[in-house]
Parts: structure tokens; C-alpha cells; sequence
């Protein structure tokens, strides 16, 4: 609010279009255009042998190949050195790891070098073909004969199939993320950005300029500063170097690979009396090679000095300082910045980071804390990308995986005396480093360095999930011993069919976070905040996961006072004592904590819904009838509250309860959405 009412511009960007050899720049707001050719080619064999009359043996080999994006104008670009060879998201983050755990700064001048320009052999794609997606697969299916005996009655008279299954499956690549983020690096489409500029126009970088030299719309000019356009770029182009600093560079990493899956299923099916199979399985699901992004700009929180790493460093001062004590000389900060300016007046370095810093020391803002001494320290030369060349330097990589493993049980009654169900049950667990879509853009990792740091429940992890669909026509009219000797009667009474379909659901993880989504320095785009440690005897798996009315909030408690029906909230809370569950629980701490939590350690609210519906089907004459049909969705017009914040650092919403969850009218869909009963009336008429 300060520096809106001031005026006060903390950065700007414009993208600026290029084309041509020279990267030359187009009237703004021209677009580049791509033609763009994505093939993927699929050679496949598959057989079948039928080994036994009971026993049959399945298998195949596939083999995918989808080549890398190809423009034929040549406009993408490729991440290189200034020399320009080409950068690899893991050589970048293992030669900072290495180089840290010396006290050293791995931070190379990051570079945009156009595809055609690659080298000698002027190579047109973004990143090497791979050729390696062989996909084999096999199943065996088996029905066991058993004659007399127990073994009959288990396993039935030729009523059993026993199936097992493997397969290697090849992901496509979406096309969207292929073909424009190779070309949103710095060059073709070039994001030309000003950090922080002064009150004179000069773009100064992180953490230089405060109120009393900021740049300021109208009373420093009607218009901020975007940073040079040259008519022309060198190549490669470096921003923060060659060119201006950018906010945005993306890029698509030199190993990228589509991604793969290995399944494995197994299941036993027995048909039952009355037009009953049981069935029961398990499946088990491993990717690999899945859609990860990755920030180069993320903290090296294992720079090592004096025998301390940055990560110990901080843990010290924020125990020191949430306790109230001052917090003694680190030696990790005593050598880094030792002989700057930044520690004059204080009585060691220390002391002065704790002054300066406390907001982001206190609120676990690792990554701002970090960049405000970027330029400070004496030991080594700035480490963040973000300080020199670009706020988010980006890259798309292969890196992610997961894993899904459930046990399933489905019954289904065929039709007979006018009654047909369908039932499944799923008991599943989700894992992974919860890695998002393709399409999704500035979702860095919690800690790129060791993303397995952020395994854990992914964000749709519902463990158990029931369904029933059914249909009964009811036993009155024509054919029936109710109704069906009277004509009138029988039109009347006859033809009702009940179609109810119920789904019931464990909740989905709950990010019970620390709140700063800087926990682990992971950038300025973390989409995960650490979840919050448990410091008493209640753990966030013991938790309470349904609704509590009439709660407010203590006398001189802030937890949850948004909720207080005083003053307009629901009163209505997941826990019926917020601020004893919220003072159970210290926020993730740099250097002592490892795990982050994945999407959550504690599970929200259990989701159940009914809908029904009603159809009458009349026959007036043998060629002309009609059919009268009701379906109500959410026929018992249950409501079904929206999973709480759950956020250390939002106090004020802790637990709160205040919407519905996933409703229509907010702009939920589909089988998670929860909304008011529905009904839809229809007649049908046929001759």
C-alpha cells in the first residue's frame, strides 16, 4: 500500500519480438512467427498365444519415438555459456552443490544461443532426439479348472480368471510446452526488464534502491523504465550483459526425455450365483522422466564457510531469535561478509544480518533473505542468478517421478429381476515429488538440489474412494403380479426405474504449511510451502478432518478470529480448539528440517454425494409412448464445507471453515464439485 500510494515502481518488462540473423528487433508488439513440425512415430508388435484352452499369454513390443520440436524459420533458442555450449539443469545444480560445499559460488553468465547457431553442424532442434523408448509388455490370463473338492468351491467350475500384466508406456509430449518454451529464452522473444530503478531512470538490480530513491510514476516521469533496446543482439545473448536484465527466460533442459511408466496389475475374478462377478486386483504404478521445473536462481543453502554451511547459519538465528535471545556469532556470516560495510555499527555480522533481517529470518523467507545480502558478500561474488541476468530463469526438465500403488475390489450384478448395480472400492496411495502438468510454467521445486526433499502424498492422494451406480425397475404393471391385470392400472403404476448413483471419498492432503513457499530457497516461484513440524504430542495424522460450529476464538487469540461469527465468519472450524492445534505445530526450519511433506501431512474433510434418477416410461399404443424423467443432483441437498488455510503465517483463517467445497458456482466441475440439489425435469415422446 506504501508504494502504491507513493508511486514507488519495484520493476518493469516488455517483450520485444526478433527475427533474422542478427536478432533484430521488430516493431513492438509484432509477433514471432512459428511454424512448427512435433512428429512422433510408433512401430508396434503384438501377439497372442493361446498356450493352453484355459491359458493365454499376451505380449508385445512397442517402440515410440516423438522427435523434438522443429521450427523452420529456426526461431527457438537453446540455454548455453557465453561460448555457447549448452547448460544442463543437473551439471548446473551438481557443480553448485560441489562448489558450495567449498565455499565457492557456481554462478556461470547464462546465455540464449539460437538453434541454427549450435556449433559447427548448425544443429535444428532444441534438444537431442531420444531413441531409447522401447516398450515391452505382457499379461497372462488363467482359468484354473477345479473339480470337487474345496478347491470347487473356492475357486467354482471354470468360475475364476487369474490375470497378471506388465507394461512400459511412453508419454507424448504436449506440444504447447515444446514449442514455445524454446522460444522464450532470451533472443527471439526478448523479455527486456528494469529492476528497481532509481528516481534518475537507472535500472539498479536487487535490494539497491528504498523510498528515498525509488523511482516514482509522475514525480519522476509519467513512464518507468523498461531497459535498452538495442536494434540488434549479440550472439549469444546474456542478459544482465549483452542485453538487458529480463524478468522471464525459459528453457527446455538438453536432456529432456518423454515420460515413462512401468504398470504392473494383478486380479482375480470370480463369477457368483444371481449374475454376480467379484473381482479384486492391485495395480502398481511407477513414471519416471516426468515434467519438472526447475529455478537456476534457487539458494545454495550448503555454502560452507568456516565449518558451517549458510543452512546451520540460519537454523541457529531463527531458534535464538523466536525464543527472544540474541543470537550468537555465526561463523558462516562472520566469514562471509566479513570486512563489508553491511556489518559497521554492529557488534559482529551477525548481529547486523539479525537486524536487518529478522521479518524474512521469522517468516522462513530464505530466498529474500538471501538476495538482500547477495551483493554484501566479501567471501564470494553474488550466487543468485536473479541478482544479475533474470528474476525467474526458468527450465523445463525431465526430472520428476511418482508412484501409485492400489488395491481395488469391483462387483457388478449383471441384469436380472429388473436390477442392475455396479460397485468399486479403491484403497490407493499417491507419491511423488509433486511435479505439475507439462503446460504449468514457474512451479520451481522445494529444493532442486535433492528433490526428494519433496516426496510425499501427492495433491490428489484420496485413499479410499467408494462408488455405486444401480438400476431397479420397479415390479408393478404389464408382466407383474402388482398392477398388471388392469390396462389403466398398469400405465399408471408400471414402468418406474430408480437410477441412484453414490460416491463417497477419504479427504484430499491439506498443506498444513509454514507459509512462505521460500522454506528451502527454492526462487521467487515455489509452488510448495514446507509443511509445519509437529512440537507437542498431537501429530497432524491424529487430527481432526470434520466440522466444529459455533468456534471462536479465544479472548486475546488471533488463530482463527476471522471465523468468529461476531464479526461476519461462519463460526465453524475443522478443529474444536484452533489455537491449541496451531500452538502444537512450529513452522519448517532451514538446517533442521529435511522433508518438506509433499502436498500435506494431514488429510481434509471425508466428501459423500447422492444423486437419483427417476424415469416413467408409458406405452399408450404398440407405435406411440412417452417417457417422464427426473434427475436430481445432490438429491439430499447435503452441504459439504471447503477444506480450511492451514498456514502458520494466516493465523487469522487457521481451521476456518467458510465456503463449499469445489461448488459450481465458484467454478468447481465435475465429480469433486459439491453444489445445491438440482433438478432436471424431461419428457420424451416416441412414435
Amino acid at each position: 500500500m506504501y508504494a502504491q500510494v507513493l508511486g514507488i515502481v519495484d520493476s518493469t518488462s516488455i517483450v520485444v519480438s526478433r527475427t533474422g540473423a542478427n536478432l533484430t528487433a521488430n516493431p513492438l508488439g509484432s509477433p514471432v512467427q512459428s511454424v512448427i513440425h512435433d512428429p512422433t512415430y510408433s512401430l508396434f508388435f503384438n501377439d497372442s498365444w493361446k498356450i493352453k484352452p484355459n491359458l493365454t499369454l499376451s505380449y508385445g513390443l512397442n517402440w515410440t519415438l516423438q522427435m523434438p520440436p522443429y521450427d523452420v524459420n529456426g526461431s527457438q533458442d537453446v540455454l548455453t555459456t557465453t561460448s555457447g555450449q549448452p547448460i544442463t539443469a543437473a551439471s548446473y545444480l551438481a557443480n553448485t552443490e560441489r562448489l558450495a560445499n567449498l565455499g565457492e559460488v557456481y554462478n556461470p553468465t547464462l546465455a540464449f544461443t539460437p538453434v541454427r547457431d549450435l556449433g559447427s553442424g548448425a544443429s535444428k532442434y532444441p534438444y537431442p532426439a531420444y531413441y531409447g523408448g522401447l516398450g515391452p509388455r505382457a499379461a497372462i490370463a488363467w482359468n484354473p479348472e477345479a473339480h470337487g473338492g474345496l478347491l470347487e468351491k473356492i475357486l467354482g467350475s471354470k468360475a475364476t480368471v487369474l490375470r497378471a500384466g506388465y507394461g512400459r508406456f511412453y508419454s507424448r509430449s504436449l506440444a504447447a510446452g515444446l514449442v514455445s518454451t524454446s522460444v522464450l529464452g532470451d533472443g527471439f522473444l526478448q523479455p527486456v526488464g528494469c529492476q528497481n530503478p532509481n528516481m534518475s531512470g537507472v535500472c539498479t538490480g536487487t535490494g539497491i534502491v528504498d523510498p528515498t530513491n525509488a523511482f516514482r510514476i509522475s514525480a519522476d516521469g509519467a513512464n518507468a523504465p523498461v531497459g535498452t533496446i538495442t536494434p540488434t543482439l549479440s550472439i549469444p545473448v546474456s542478459p544482465g550483459v549483452n542485453a538487458p536484465y529480463s524478468t522471464l527466460v525459459e528453457s527446455l533442459d538438453q536432456q529432456w526425455k518423454p515420460a515413462a511408466t512401468d504398470s504392473v496389475d494383478f486380479s482375480i475374478q470370480r463369477q457368483l450365483k444371481g449374475n454376480v462377478i467379484l473381482e479384486a486386483g492391485y495395480v502398481g504404478v511407477w513414471g519416471k522422466n516426468l515434467y519438472q521445473g526447475i529455478d537456476f536462481g534457487s539458494v545454495p543453502t550448503m555454502m560452507k564457510l568456516n565449518g558451517q554451511t549458510f543452512a546451520q547459519a540460519y537454523s541457529n538465528m531463527y531458534f535464538a531469535m523466536a525464543a527472544g535471545r540474541t543470537p550468537a556469532a555465526q561463523p558462516f556470516f562472520e566469514s562471509a561478509l566479513k570486512g563489508s560495510s553491511y556489518c559497521q555499527g554492529y557488534a559482529n555480522c551477525t548481529s547486523a544480518v539479525a537486524a536487518n533481517e529478522s521479518g524474512n529470518i521469522l517468516t522462513q523467507s530464505v530466498t529474500s533473505m538471501w538476495s538482500d545480502l547477495d551483493t554484501q558478500w566479501t567471501a564470494f561474488g553474488p550466487a543468485l542468478t536473479s541478482t544479475n541476468q533474470c528474476f525467474y530463469c526458468y527450465a523445463y526438465t525431465s526430472e520428476g517421478y511418482s508412484n501409485y500403488q492400489a488395491m481395488t475390489v469391483t462387483a457388478q450384478k449383471r441384469y436380472s429381476d429388473g436390477l442392475t448395480l455396479n460397485a468399486n472400492f479403491t484403497w490407493s496411495h499417491a507419491l511423488g515429488i509433486i511435479a505439475t502438468n507439462q503446460s504449468y510454467t514457474l512451479d520451481n521445486a522445494g529444493n532442486p538440489f535433492n528433490l526428494y526433499s519433496d516426496y510425499g502424498p501427492q495433491y490428489f492422494d484420496r485413499r479410499f474412494v467408494f462408488n455405486l451406480l444401480g438400476s431397479y425397475i420397479l415390479p408393478f404393471g404389464k408382466g407383474h403380479k402388482i398392477g398388471g391385470q388392469s390396462a389403466i392400472l398398469s400405465r399408471l403404476i408400471g414402468g418406474w426405474t430408480f437410477s441412484p448413483i453414490f460416491s463417497w471419498g477419504t479427504g484430499l492432503p491439506i498443506n498444513f504449511g509454514t507459509g512462505s513457499y521460500q522454506e528451502q530457497g527454492q526462487a521467487w516461484d515455489g509452488d510448495l510451502s514446507a509443511s509445519a513440524i509437529p512440537t507437542g504430542t498431537v501429530g497432524a495424522s491424529s487430527l481432526s478432518n470434520t466440522q466444529h460450529f459455533g468456534i471462536n476464538s479465544a479472548a486475546g487469540s488471533n488463530v482463527a478470529v476471522n471465523g468468529n461469527s461476531s464479526n461476519g465468519g461462519s463460526g465453524v472450524n475443522m478443529f474444536a480448539d484452533p489455537a491449541a492445534v496451531f500452538n502444537e505445530f512450529r513452522p519448517f526450519v532451514l538446517g533442521t528440517d529435511q522433508r518438506t511433506g509433499g502436498a500435506g501431512t494431514m488429510y481434509g474433510q471425508h466428501r459423500w454425494n447422492l444423486d437419483l434418477g427417476i424415469t416413467k416410461d408409458t406405452q399408450f399404443t404398440e407405435r406411440v409412448g412417452a417417457q417422464i424423467f427426473v434427475q436430481a443432483f445432490n438429491v439430499l441437498n447435503h452441504m459439504q464445507w471447503g477444506d480450511p488455510s492451514m498456514n502458520l503465517l494466516d493465523p487469522n483463517d487457521f481451521g476456518v471453515l467458510g465456503g463449499q467445497y469445489g461448488a459450481l458456482t465458484l467454478g468447481g466441475s465435475g465429480a469433486s464439485a459439491n453444489y445445491t440439489r438440482i433438478f432436471q425435469l424431461g419428457l420424451r415422446l416416441h412414435f
